[in-house]
């Protein structure tokens, strides 16, 4: 699990929960960005089997947890 931590404006995860990972949504317009962040992190990161969540506040900044797949690598052709 990889657990990233912010103290920024937070998100509203009971009114806005359902668009975090939709392409191109922006929450806020009080930073920049495009809104592809999330969606490119949660796809990828369920694609190969893991899952991705966030904990979030208002006024109290958002928690990001990845959890990944182990994998093992196959060194017997190094």
């Amino acid at each position: 699990m990889i657990s990233v931590r912010d103290n920024g404006i937070g998100i509203d995860t009971n009114r806005y929960g359902h668009l975090l990972f939709q392409p191109f949504k922006r929450l806020t317009a009080e930073r920049p960005g495009t809104g592809i962040g999330l969606s490119i992190v949660n796809n990828a990161i369920r694609r190969n089997g893991g899952r991705f969540e966030v904990d979030s506040k208002l006024g109290a900044g958002s928690e990001f947890k990845a959890y990944l797949v182990a994998y093992e690598v196959d060194r017997t052709n190094e």
